[in-house]
Order: C-alpha cells, then sequence, then structure tokens
C-alpha cells in the first residue's frame, strides 16, 4: 500500500509538472506570435517559423495539460445526465465511461509509440517546412500524453466504482 501511495504522489506531480510546462509553452506560444505580428506589419519581415512552432506546440500544449485538467474534472460534461442521476448510477457511469476511454488511451499509447518509434528508425522530417525538427520528436507527445491519460483514466474509473460501491453499502 506504501507504494501505491508513492506512486500515485509520483503520478500527481508528474502530471502537474507536465501542465506547468504545458502553460510556459503556451506563453512562449503567445510570445512568438506577437513577434511575428510586429516583424510582418511593422518591419515588413514575415518570420515563416512563427506558424510553424504554433502549430506544433498546439498538440504538445493539449496533451501536457489535459491530464492535470481531468483530476481536476475541468472537462465538459453533459449536466443534464449527470444532474438526473443518482449518486450510485452517476457512479457507475463515471466508473464505465472512464473505464472505456482508458482503454481507448491504452490503445493510443501503442499505436503511438509503433508510429513514433517508426518515424524515428526511418528517419523522418516534417516536409515542406522551414525548421526541419525529426517528426518521432513531434509525434512522442502523443504517446507520453495518452499514457498520462490511460492512468488518470484507470484511477477515476477505479474511484468511481469504489465511490458508488460505497454509496450502496451505506444504503
Amino acid at each position: 500500500m506504501k507504494l501505491l501511495t508513492r506512486l500515485t504522489t509520483v503520478f500527481d506531480k508528474a502530471v502537474s509538472a507536465l501542465a506547468i510546462l504545458g502553460g510556459v509553452l503556451l506563453v512562449l506560444v503567445m510570445i512568438a506570435i506577437n513577434y511575428g505580428v510586429i516583424m510582418r506589419y511593422f518591419f515588413h519581415s514575415p518570420q515563416a517559423w512563427v506558424p510553424e512552432i504554433t502549430a506544433m506546440s498546439l498538440v504538445y500544449i493539449t496533451l501536457l495539460g489535459t491530464t492535470w485538467v481531468l483530476r481536476k474534472n475541468g472537462h465538459v460534461i453533459m449536466d443534464v445526465v449527470d444532474l438526473m442521476l443518482k449518486p450510485r448510477s452517476k457512479g457507475i457511469l463515471d466508473s464505465v465511461t472512464s473505464f472505456i476511454c482508458s482503454i481507448m488511451f491504452l490503445l493510443l499509447v501503442v499505436y503511438g509509440v509503433n508510429v513514433t518509434w517508426d518515424h524515428y528508425i526511418r528517419g523522418l522530417y516534417n516536409a515542406h517546412e522551414v525548421l526541419r525538427i525529426p517528426t518521432a520528436y513531434l509525434l512522442a507527445i502523443i504517446p507520453v500524453g495518452s499514457f498520462m491519460l490511460f492512468v488518470q483514466l484507470l484511477r477515476r474509473s477505479l474511484s468511481s466504482f469504489f465511490s458508488g460501491r460505497q454509496t450502496v453499502e451505506k444504503q
């Protein structure tokens, strides 16, 4: 049990650190966009790398912060359905949907690792871009972020299941 508590603490700290990294990346993207606009309109010197970095960063920002938002229950939910359910039914529904989503993200981890590794082995680069960044580095965040979501959704599924069971036991 002590090991599980320690792993949970490490995971939660990693989720928070990745969310902070995503926030820092978001600020850097905002600065880059402003820099690009100023250079283009005031100095007539467009920066071709700005749209490229912005587009690539959107995937990173999304996958770095999504697990943190899920941990805080900040995602959009179906209030109409949620408010109509009893606590036990809500726990069961949350448990089942979180479990199904965790399986989907596990599949995305496996597929993402395979695709990223394939791109790395073949030495592929993004075509027709100013910055010649290997695509494996761009794709690597997909299995990492998906793994974090898999773990968080599995935790959420188990938590909802056991909280629903406790509600049943109390009745």
